[in-house]
């Protein structure tokens, strides 16, 4: 079987807790594909995942993606890469991670359901 979504931010939901809409393109009981577009100018709030990786495919745009290993419930060695149209990356469990957009970006992201309810914990900003 075959599950086939195409990306669309039509009746996206706002996630309050990161400052983005988001749609489930595909889920699952183990892993879900959600679409978001982030203004240029705008960032992802800063949050992190204790249990499972977190997918990031870029379809549009360019950007920032600030990151830092969570030790004790601080952010800790905190990085940043640059990322534009095509590139693919994956954050790991206890890693800090927050998105700002340099143009319009459009992306999916891959996820356990757990990202978006219970596990996950914010923290002060990473990007400057």
């Amino acid at each position: 079987m075959i599950e086939f979504a195409k990306f669309s931010t039509e009746n996206a939901e706002k996630d309050e807790a990161v400052g983005i809409a988001i749609r489930q393109l595909i889920g699952s009981a183990d892993l879900n594909a959600y679409a978001t577009f982030i203004a240029a100018g705008k960032k992802v709030g800063c949050h992190g995942h204790g249990n499972g990786d977190e997918w990031y495919i870029i379809l549009s745009g360019e950007g920032e993606i600030w990151t830092g290993d969570i030790i004790s419930g601080t952010v800790n060695d905190i990085k940043s890469e640059t990322f534009t149209k095509g590139c693919i990356f994956c954050i790991h469990q206890n890693t800090a991670h927050q998105l700002k957009a340099r143009s319009d970006v459009e992306l999916i992201f891959l996820c356990p359901d757990a990202h978006l309810t219970h596990d996950r914990v914010g923290f002060n900003d990473l990007c400057q």
